[in-house]
């Protein structure tokens, strides 16, 4: 509602809620097709790597720096490079068509890369409220306070070009508004906050950022950042490397578990932030790594892990990029062609960990039936490749795909189940992985890596791959591989179906697609559509800090959809 109001106009979807009065307490089950097109919307995903190799490694002698952005298949992409010059501005990278950021690129000192820092930037409150008379309040800890009301009035532009106007009546704590009731189903009251609803916002020191004349100015320059929370990557002509953390924090007192939490206990209160000068950070010339790696790793040196939390960074995307920049180094200084062609050549690698922990496991198991045999005996003859032509790739796969569920739904109702799978930054594969190896090597009850609990269910596992496979790809073990299964498409950025028009161009059909979104340069399944590609490494970068014009791109599928343009 807040970014809604900014722009002053939004856009009526097919089977929206006709205008009316003010809304108090909607409860309306939003239309199927409505929601599926919010949920395309929505998993646009943006996911950023980037590292940077030091002068003393680099044929030139100056830093190099490189980005991959993995982002829905669409076209155009959402993407757009751009080489903007204006006075003291001279700036070429890439940009999202509407914001005045450059994501990653370079201006004539300084190069760098803006990432998702991976930071937990919300927090959902359980409120305790009342009624006095006419009066709804909501209790601090401390006192009851008054719930704060406001309308706020939302234009809408109509698929028929008209205006209306929607006005909707909004409560909030000191948390922020309360939103229980867009939920289905009954809940206890519900407050939501998010840091980008706090003073201040991130335009003006990202768009600062972009007249940086070093290194040093370029982190000084980030210190006043809001939102969102960016571990920022740098290096400059100088030789000077490093990454920085920026954004405005809180300083938690207690943990929440990305849970929600008592609103009347101040513990949770978000009334500090952590300082700038105590977020992480990292120079090349003291950093406890030879690269400057900002994918999925941890960031939490010097840090009280319980200050920040950090969920979804399990390091797997750091440690690919971190081996591959150590193999090409052993083949002699690194140059700027070199570092790109190594981003198109990560392959996703199973973790070696996982087929002797299913093979122990399977030892205690219940009796396999052949069908399930035969996908185990596909699986230990895998070279863990997750490339079109493997076999064991898709066998794997498939299996994970259900054992997946089948966890899950041992403590999690089936509805639950779905809505963790469809979110953007859930990777089933990593936390089946994660739980086989847990069992196999410690063996602890009670969580998801207890033996008791997950050998039981990889025999049906199994068995359902054989199923899965033999229906979708029929009886020709042939025919049983990954690029069968895995598929990228570009479809239009914008589903002309769902906003009542046709489809005017066309972009090709699915095209088997290596990987599995453990790594750079690969693609995210959608688990919810097994097993398309969700994401892909569709923006590339690579600079070279000798020169003003040593950058090489790759953008797919372009930047136009429209036959006949430049950047068609």
């Amino acid at each position: 509602v807040r970014g809604l109001r900014g722009m002053g106009l939004a856009f009526e979807l097919p089977g929206a809620m006709p205008a009316r009065a003010v809304q108090r307490r909607p409860r309306q089950r939003q239309p199927s097709e409505l929601a599926r097109s919010r949920a395309r919307l929505a998993a646009t995903v943006l996911r950023v790597g980037a590292w940077v190799v030091p002068g003393e490694d680099s044929a030139s002698g100056s830093p190099l720096l490189a980005a991959e952005f993995q982002l829905a298949p669409s076209a155009p992409v959402l993407v757009y490079e751009a080489h903007l010059s204006a006075g003291r501005l001279d700036v070429v990278g890439a940009t999202v068509p509407g914001l005045p950021v450059y994501w990653t690129g370079r201006n004539a000192n300084v190069a760098w890369a803006l990432t998702p820092g991976r930071t937990n930037s919300i927090q959902l409150y359980r409120e305790t409220l009342r009624r006095v008379g006419k009066l709804r309040e909501f209790q601090t800890g401390k006192r009851w306070s008054p719930l704060i009301g406001r309308e706020e009035v939302i234009r809408v532009r109509t698929l028929t070009g008209d205006l209306r106007e929607e006005t909707l009546y909004i409560e909030s704590t000191r948390h922020g508004p309360l939103i229980n009731h867009l939920i289905e189903g009954e809940h206890d009251p519900l407050s939501l906050a998010w840091l980008g609803a706090g003073r201040g916002d991130g335009l003006e020191s990202l768009i600062d950022l972009l007249y940086s004349s070093d290194a040093d100015d370029l982190v000084e320059r980030l210190a006043g950042h809001q939102e969102p929370v960016l571990a920022v990557v740098y290096a400059d002509r100088k030789g000077t490397t490093g990454w920085q953390l920026t954004g405005w924090i809180p300083k938690l007192l207690l943990g929440t578990g990305l849970l929600p939490t008592p609103g009347r206990q101040l513990g949770f209160n978000w009334v500090d932030r952590v300082r700038y000068t105590s977020l992480p950070n990292s120079r090349g010339d003291d950093a406890p790594r030879r690269w400057i790696i900002a994918a999925d790793n941890p960031l939490l040196d010097g840090l009280i892990s319980r200050q920040i939390e950090w969920p979804w960074r399990n390091g797997t995307r750091s440690r690919r990029i971190e081996q591959a920049l150590g193999r090409l180094r052993s083949l002699g200084p690194i140059d700027l062609r070199g570092l790109a062609q190594m981003q198109t050549k990560l392959t996703a690698l199973l973790n070696p960990k996982v087929m002797p922990a299913l093979e122990s496991l399977l030892e205690r198991a219940p009796k396999l039936s052949p069908e399930a045999k035969e996908v185990w005996q596909l699986m230990r003859a895998w070279d863990g490749r997750f490339a079109p032509d493997r076999r064991g790739a898709a066998v794997y796969r498939v299996f994970v795909h259900d054992l997946v569920r089948k966890l899950l739904a041992t403590k999690i109702q089936t509805e639950l189940v779905d809505r963790y799978l469809a979110l953007s930054g859930v990777e089933p594969s990593v936390f089946v992985e994660g739980a086989l190896v847990e069992a196999a090597s410690k063996g602890l009850p009670g969580g998801w890596g207890d033996p008791a609990l997950l050998s039981p269910l990889l025999p049906g596992s199994l068995h359902q791959a054989w199923v899965s496979l033999s229906y979708q790809r029929g009886p020709n073990r042939e025919r049983w591989n990954w690029g069968g299964l895995h598929h990228l498409a570009f479809r239009p950025f914008v589903d002309f179906d769902t906003f009542g028009g046709n489809v005017l161009f066309s972009f090709g059909s699915e095209r088997p697609y290596p990987g599995n979104g453990g790594v750079v340069g690969m693609a995210d399944c959608d688990p919810t559509r097994p097993y398309a590609a969700r994401s892909a490494a569709l923006y590339r970068i690579a600079v070279d800090l000798a020169a003003d014009d040593r950058i090489l791109t790759s953008l797919a599928p372009g930047q136009s959809e429209l036959p006949g343009q430049p950047h068609y």
